[in-house]
């Protein structure tokens, strides 16, 4: 028989060939391999595709029939849209400090300000992750009334393994809505020297990757590897990304509510005691950050 479940489908491989009838292929929403925030129609359609080439091809001209950059686009006002990991799924993989991430709100820029009496412009941004060393997008979230394409161009970048350098180096005209992609990613590049040096010709390009390479020597000798260090830094990481996946809503002096992560929450020890404690300012800032912890991990 074909072996199914009820939440993801027919249970195939990453060729979306069935385990346990060989003749039988699925694609898009039915497949077991396509993630379910991935079920998207033109991934249906990419995934169609590539099952009709693996079902009639050889087996040596087959490949994986999924994508791994899907734009995720719900089409509000604004349009709300990401590609790549999330926040969570890099500090998962990383830890909060081991990747690089960069936030601009739309609000102040010359665009916004020119559109600021036709549209809403305050929860507008676009954030941008990437690899802390070789500077590797990992991906990216965006608000805004051209959402949608600012993500096809990450999508690009995603694909071709793009630096944030290499988005740096490419000019985008002005004020158009991608133009907040490249101050973000000029904004990365130019934190690092490596950085700075990219733009240096070629010699100083050369100079920077030397100087990646030996970050990347240094973190060797960091044993972070080490079977215990990693299973610690696990825990940890779990942790900080659930945190990250859930949000206080708070009341801004404004009068308007704001988001905030249990983990930045967490870090800011002032705002953490206040929350549990209320007034009571005299209690000890580390056991009201203990307590927090145990509210987090109460709420799975």
């Amino acid at each position: 028989g074909i072996a199914w479940t009820a939440n993801k489908g027919v249970t195939v491989n990453s060729y979306l060939r069935s385990k346990t009838a060989r003749h039988v292929y699925a694609s898009g929403d039915c497949a077991s391999a396509v993630p379910l925030g991935d079920r998207r129609s033109i991934h249906a359609g990419w995934t169609g595709f590539n099952v009709v080439r693996n079902a009639l091809l050889p087996w040596f001209l087959r490949s994986r029939a999924t994508h791994p950059f899907v734009p995720r686009v719900a089409y509000l006002d604004p349009e709300i849209a990401g590609a790549g990991m999330s926040a969570a799924e890099c500090i998962l993989r990383f830890g909060a400090d081991g990747y690089d991430s960069f936030h601009v709100p739309e609000d102040g820029n010359d665009r916004a300000d020119v559109e600021s009496r036709e549209r809403f412009t305050d929860a507008n941004f676009v954030e941008l992750r990437a690899e802390k060393i070789s500077g590797r997008l990992l991906g990216a979230s965006a608000c805004g009334p051209a959402a949608a394409e600012i993500i096809n161009e990450v999508c690009l970048a995603l694909v071709n393994r793009l630096t944030v350098r290499q988005i740096a180096r490419t000019l985008h005209a002005y004020p158009s809505h991608g133009y907040l992609l490249y101050r973000i990613s000029t904004a990365l590049a130019m934190q690092k020297i490596s950085g700075l040096l990219a733009g240096c010709g070629v010699f100083g390009r050369f100079l920077g990757a030397q100087l990646r390479n030996f970050a990347r020597v240094v973190t060797i000798f960091k044993f972070k590897w080490l079977p215990w260090k990693k299973q610690s830094m696990l825990k940890l990481s779990r942790w900080q990304a659930k945190g990250s996946s859930n949000a206080l809503v708070l009341q801004t002096e404004k009068g308007r509510p704001s988001l905030l992560s249990f983990i930045d929450a967490y870090n800011n020890e002032t705002l953490c005691t206040q929350i549990l404690c209320g007034n009571n300012t005299s209690l000890d800032i580390r056991h009201g950050q203990r307590e927090f912890t145990e509210w987090l991990d109460a709420k799975g």
